[in-house]
């Protein structure tokens, strides 16, 4: 896989966040803001490792198929969709304790 365009996307989007928070932000909340995009940048990084790691481990029990490709996929997605509603229902319930929330499941997750 080339790794040119990813980090070009990723560029772009680092690109598009920073005038974001430039333009839209009011400047007391800037550092705040920045901080959690920051923080949910590198908590996503390892999802997408285990991820690759899964598939690579697949790939060597049951060779390159369709099959092994879709389990990883679907498991990943099943979990983001799984973590979104709760996370919704959680933060929703209590607004104020959202990230630390997010900070238990991330030290659950490790």
């Amino acid at each position: 896989m080339a790794t040119a365009p990813v980090f070009a996307l990723l560029a772009v989007n680092a690109l598009l966040f920073g005038a974001a928070i430039l333009l839209f932000e009011k400047p007391s909340q800037r550092r705040e803001t920045l901080s959690l995009g920051v923080l949910f940048f590198c908590s996503g990084m390892p999802a997408l490792i285990y991820q690759i790691v899964w598939q690579r481990v697949l790939f060597a029990a049951y060779g390159v198929n369709a099959e092994s490709v879709a389990v990883v996929v679907s498991a990943f997605m099943a979990g983001l969709g799984l973590g979104a509603l709760a996370g919704g229902w959680l933060s929703a319930r209590w607004p104020r304790l959202g990230i630390i929330f997010f900070g238990a499941g991330e030290l659950g997750t490790a």
